[in-house]
């Protein structure tokens, strides 16, 4: 599938959300919580 600049534009455009944050930030943030929880139950495995 090859997307020109319209449809590039169109892409970024259907990924932004309706409220003004972009899903790449949403996305990071997501990501960001995935971590810190990972981190919590690796230190809670671990114990003292």
């Amino acid at each position: 599938m090859v997307l020109n600049n319209d449809g590039t534009r169109g892409v970024v455009h259907f990924l932004r959300d309706q409220r003004g944050n972009s899903f790449f930030e949403h996305a990071l943030l997501l990501s960001l919580m995935a971590v810190v929880c990972l981190i919590a139950l690796l230190a809670i495995c671990k114990g003292p």
